[in-house]
Parts: C-alpha cells; structure tokens; sequence
C-alpha cells in the first residue's frame, strides 16, 4: 500500500499555528490518573481491561455488545471487568463514523469529499495499492474496494476544516458507473496497542455448528437443472376494493365498447369492429431522424409514411387505452417464514393482476405490465398468497426453509 501525498488548506494551517497548548480534552496524565477505556478506572502502573463494544440497555438488560453478559444492575454493569486486555487510553479521540461522502469524475480524476469537521493532520491519511483504498480520520478508517485502478503516487489528499477531499489519478481515463466494486468494510477503531480477546474456547461440534448455520444464511437456494411448471398465486381482495368495484356503474370506463363504425385505438389501426385488426404491438422509436416501430423496424423518415404502416400483428380491436404499471416503487422484507413483496400501485385491477411461480422464479402481471423476479430461496407457491388493495399490491411468499434472505433476488455467478 502506497501512501497518498497529504496537502493541508492554509486556513487549517492557520488553525492549528495559533492553536496553544493544553487544549486538548484529557492530555496524556500523570501516573495515577483514571484511564478512560469502558469500564477501566486504573493507572498506568496498572493493567488495563475494559470493554471496547458499546452500552447497550434493552428490556431492561444492561450489557456491552463485545461480550453480551447482561445484568439488570446498574451498578454491576458498571463494575464488570473488561472482557478485553490492552494498554490504557488518557484521552478521548473523536471518531469520525457515518460521515456524509459524496463522488465525481472529471478529466481522468476520481473525487472523493469526506464531510467531517475537525479532522487532525497528524491523525489524516490514506493509503492505496492501486485498486484497495484505505482513508483514516481521526482513528476512524474505511476501506474502499475501486471500481477501476489508479495511481496512488499521482494521487492526493486535501485536508480544509471542514471536510477530507481525495483526488484519484486513473491510469485508464475511462467512466466509472460506480465508485466501488463491492460493497466498502468498516473497519474497526485502530488503536495504538494489539488487543487480545479474552473469550471460551469453542468445541469443535460449536464452531462446526457456527459455520453451518452462517452458509445457511447467505447461500441462495440451488437451481431446479429441469424447468418445472408455474403455479397461480392464491389471489385476495380487499373489502374496500370490493366495494368500489360493486358501486361502479357501467359507462365509467374511458372508451367502451363502441358501437359499429368506431376506430379501434390499436397503433395504425384505425379500422371499425367489422374489419379485421391490423396493428403494431410495438413502441414508436424516433432516432437520429428515422422513424419506426420496435416491433417490425421498417424505417422510414417521413411521418405521414410512419403512421400510414400496415401493421405487422393480426389481431383483435381494442376499443379502450389500458393503462400500463411500470417503474412502480415497490419494498420487500422477511418475517415468521416468509417473504413480504409491496408494489405500491394505485387502481390494480384484480380481473387483471395475477402471479405465478415455480419455486424459484416469480412472474407479477398488473394492468398488462408483467415483472419476473429470480428469488433467492424457494418458496411454496400452493401456500402464497396475492392481496390487491386501493393503493398496492402485496405478496407474501411462503418459504420452504425458514432461513435469513440478505437479498429478495437471485445474482448468478459470474
């Protein structure tokens, strides 16, 4: 790892020369003085064990998430020795966590901005080997995994009060889509000593036990090697849907059934009930000055040619424009063994919102608009259900192992 040239902001600079000292919080103490680790209330002649997890208190348990041992005691909270051994700390260090970020590119640079106020010089920096970049703030450090390589000795870091900008070399001067490959790691708090966890020594059967249950956990489901037949959805109806339905009188549709003589609303078919349908079941596309429909792409550049195209599908006329659901705004989550779809979509009809699935993949049609989702793990379709509302559509998916979903969807391997 490469480390990156550092450049600090004269207005930081100013800031720090007319910065006198003792203005820290908790300098390094004389011997005697209380380290400030979790728990730890020794001197330096002292040991120290403390706790480096964080408080937690819930349904009044009290216990540090390092090691779990709860109490409802808050006195015996306070006192439990540390379950981690290490040197003594004598001043807080502000740890820049969550901090707002944000990315672009221009001219073959990659700009990364860490908002955070108050970073240290002395305690900024980052680190590169060409594809992995590590960024520490203030004892806070985040790694992040590039989408494409740079060059870490053209690279730089500029530090002002505040906010950390990292300006990225690339050696190809192409266009990143994303800044990372994979998902960044939050690394844990570095400290200035090695610290050993003091914990049991696992059983075999336990550890075997652990792994089993982790794979469980995040492996998706295996593929059927044979196509297998797709199910229908159990489908329910709302009460309230039901009884817009019921009250709706007839003529309300835009476009009924008309009578003799009226143009079917097909694309280029303009033609009555008593002459056969002619149409294009495609999308007019307009580019670079031609005009066509994706369907049959017999191009021409005249509009009047384009809208007088015979149409390439026999089918029947349509006398009423459906109205088509797409880029509907939709949410997922996992409870009790099963698997919670929300599309949230108003005026569904039930007559034509359906859904199918053979274990593993899921077909949703709404209004003509139909979706296909590779699932992650296998449901049963036979005990799955559809519930169609007013505002939304939700479908709750039955597993056939109740195991944790990191993900709705299934990625293939590469």
């Amino acid at each position: 790892m490469i480390p990156l040239n550092v450049q600090i902001a004269e207005s930081t600079l100013k800031v720090l020369q007319t910065k006198t000292p003792g203005t820290e919080i908790e300098q390094n103490a004389t011997a005697g003085a209380h380290c400030t680790n979790n728990t730890c209330k020794k001197s330096d002649a002292e040991e120290c064990f403390f706790h480096p997890g964080n408080a937690v208190f819930h349904e009044g348990l009290k216990y540090w998430s390092c090691c779990g041992r709860k109490t409802t005691d808050f006195t015996t909270f306070l006192d439990q020795l540390g379950c981690t051994r290490g040197k003594h700390c004598w001043k807080k260090k502000e740890i820049v966590t969550n901090a707002r970020e944000d990315w672009f590119q221009r001219g073959g640079q990659v700009h990364i901005t860490i908002y955070c106020k108050g970073a240290l010089p002395s305690e900024t920096s980052a680190k590169s080997d060409g594809l992995t970049l590590e960024v520490t703030i203030n004892g806070s450090i985040k790694r992040y995994e590039l989408f494409g390589e740079i060059a870490p000795s053209e690279s730089v870091v500029h530090i002002s009060e505040r906010k950390v900008e990292i300006v990225l070399k690339q050696v190809a001067k192409i266009g990143w889509p994303k800044l990372l490959k994979e998902q960044t790691t939050e690394l844990a708090q570095s400290s200035d000593c090695e610290q050993q966890q003091l914990q049991p020594q696992q059983k075999d059967d336990d550890k075997q036990q652990e792994v089993l249950m982790w794979n469980g956990l995040n492996e998706p489901s295996e593929r059927f090697t044979t196509q297998k037949a797709m199910i229908p959805l159990n489908v329910q109806i709302a009460e309230s849907t039901l009884k817009v339905l019921q009250t709706k009188t007839p003529g309300t549709e835009i476009e009924q059934n008309a009578t003799a003589g009226a143009h079917c609303t097909n694309n280029t078919c303009k033609k009555s009930d008593a002459e056969e349908c002619f149409f294009h079941p495609g999308n007019a596309v307009f580019h670079e000055g031609l005009k066509y429909w994706s369907c049959c792409e017999r191009k021409t550049t005249d509009f009047t040619t384009f809208l007088d195209q015979l149409g390439c599908t026999r089918g029947k006329h349509c006398w009423k424009k459906k109205e088509i659901v797409t880029n509907a705004r939709e949410d997922w989550f996992q409870r009790g063994g099963q698997v919670h779809i929300t599309i949230y979509c108003k005026g569904a009809l039930p007559s034509e919102t359906s859904a199918k699935s053979d274990g593993l993949t899921l077909e949703v049609t709404i209004n003509g608009s139909t979706k296909r989702y590779e699932l992650f793990g296998e449901i049963a379709p036979s005990e799955s259900v559809v519930h169609i509302s007013e505002r939304k559509v939700e479908i709750v998916l039955k597993q056939v192992a109740k195991i944790g979903w990191p993900k709705l969807c299934y990625d293939p391997p590469n």
